[in-house]
């Protein structure tokens, strides 16, 4: 479970620098949209690797 966390704060970490220096040029709604959108899948896809282990 830490692992997953370390994991996640990486990620986190990547995630929000990418959408610093991406989504500025997009509409605020637009950009949170897309970032919770990718954050829903990125969440899905580490818990069910995590639930596998």
């Amino acid at each position: 479970m830490a692992v997953a966390g370390a994991i996640m704060a990486v990620v986190a970490y990547v995630w929000n620098m990418f959408v610093a220096s991406m989504l500025t040029s997009l509409p605020a709604p637009v950009g949170s949209i897309v970032t919770w959108a990718v954050w829903f899948a990125v969440f899905a896809l580490v818990y069910n690797r995590v639930q596998m282990i």
